[in-house]
């Protein structure tokens, strides 16, 4: 598909790359300010944690509230209000103003991913377009968005101050804004008429399928397990010498990788045996990505595996997402991928705790060994559950042909 011949596309993939400079020009010196403030990495899980409630709560809402009114008003609203927030810890830097500003940035996350998802998978139905190559380029833009933001986040800080990254989001967010009255008011012209329906327990038990079940079980656990990248990883590198600008660059090194992920999607999936094998295979390289971190012991080797991991992630996050959208019934999906986020943020919001409880009791090292072993475990409970699904679906069809055949 050529995106540029396709506005509403194109104009999504901005607004990604745009919201993700934003969403990634902090978090490569977050936990390092919260020790600088006095913090140890209790302080540091704890904050994350308290950070990642909001959007757990609001991922659900967020899904049924784009299916009733569209993108404008909810993207909108979510851009000017992280704006505000992101001013108001430029104007007042605390502990109190960071947990506030990380925990609107979350939830404004949640609308921009849920919404935008949505739209992607939508425009993809509409259109036939291919969903995985749609996603993929999703993820490209979302990459380039956080390849920039830590280079730009990390000078900010080394050659300004911490509050020039504040003033910088507030006035990019206030624009970004205004991106969301370029885009259709409903999802992808779909109406909104089964959307007075209640969105019971019992309507999400409806919509789960057991594909579905796969895609948030490995997009959960690829997101718990980088959560111990993503926290302690800077922490890491500077007890070991390295300056907050070499640190963004490692960090920006798994984007750049990410965006060059695309190149090689249909080489995986083809090597894999199809969607699902690809996003196993590449579950089970980021757990061994992660697990050596401690063993890149120089700024080479480090690159390297930052590379390696943000080509498994490139693969992994958009595969997991076109498995949850495609396998969900196209009146729910805005629905489904909710509930899809929920569990990625359970996994986000069990990462800090655990991490920063184990790091501050056994020392950072212990974090990157336990989040790639479980990983691999989960990796291996996918395998499983991807055999009894098969052997299940084969019996169905099994019994369809004998009875369509008497």
């Amino acid at each position: 598909m050529n995106l540029f011949k396709n506005r509403e596309l194109a104009i999504v993939l901005i607004m990604v790359a745009i919201f993700f400079m934003c969403t990634n020009m902090y978090p490569s010196f977050v936990s390092i300010l919260i020790t600088d403030w006095g913090g140890n990495y209790n302080s540091v899980g704890i904050i994350m944690t308290l950070a990642s409630l909001a959007p757990l709560i609001a991922v659900i809402p967020a899904g049924v509230a784009i299916k009733r009114w569209g993108l404008r008003l909810p993207l909108f609203g979510a851009s000017m209000i992280s704006a505000a927030f992101c001013f108001l810890l430029f104007l007042f830097p605390s502990v109190i103003s960071l947990l506030a500003m990380l925990s609107v940035m979350k939830v404004a996350e949640i609308f921009f991913a849920v919404g935008l998802q949505t739209h992607v998978a939508n425009l993809s139905t509409n259109l036939n377009n291919d969903m995985d190559k749609n996603y993929s380029w999703f993820m490209v833009f979302a990459s380039v968005g956080s390849l920039i933001g830590p280079i730009i986040g990390g000078f900010l800080v080394d050659h300004a101050s911490y509050g020039a990254v504040w003033l910088l989001l507030t006035i990019t967010l206030v624009a970004l804004s205004f991106f969301s009255f370029y885009l259709s008011d409903t999802l992808s012209g779909q109406q909104t008429k089964g959307s007075s329906k209640k969105n019971s327990l019992r309507d999400l038990r409806r919509v789960m399928n057991w594909k579905i079940v796969i895609g948030m079980l490995v997009g959960s656990g690829v997101l718990f397990a980088h959560g111990a990248r993503f926290l302690f990883l800077p922490i890491y590198l500077e007890n070991i010498g390295y300056t907050l600008t070499s640190i963004g660059f490692i960090m920006a090194a798994r984007s750049l990788a990410a965006i060059a992920s695309r190149s090689i999607l249909e080489v995986a999936i083809r090597f894999a045996g199809g969607r699902t094998g690809a996003l196993v295979l590449c579950s089970i390289v980021l757990a061994l990505s992660i697990g050596i971190i401690p063993l890149c012991n120089n700024f080479p080797l480090q690159l390297i595996n930052s590379v390696i991991i943000g080509l498994a992630m490139g693969l992994a996050i958009p595969l997991s997402n076109t498995v949850v959208a495609d396998s969900a019934d196209p009146e729910e999906r805005s629905v489904t991928i909710g509930v899809s986020q929920t569990v990625n943020r359970v996994g986000q919001l069990l990462s800090p705790i655990v991490f920063g409880m184990l790091s501050q009791q056994l020392g950072v090292n212990s974090s990157f060994y336990l989040g790639g072993a479980i990983l691999l475990l989960i990796s291996v409970t996918v395998i499983y559950l991807l055999v009894i699904g098969d052997k299940k679906t084969a019996a169905l069809e099994q019994v369809s042909m004998e009875s369509n055949s008497r």
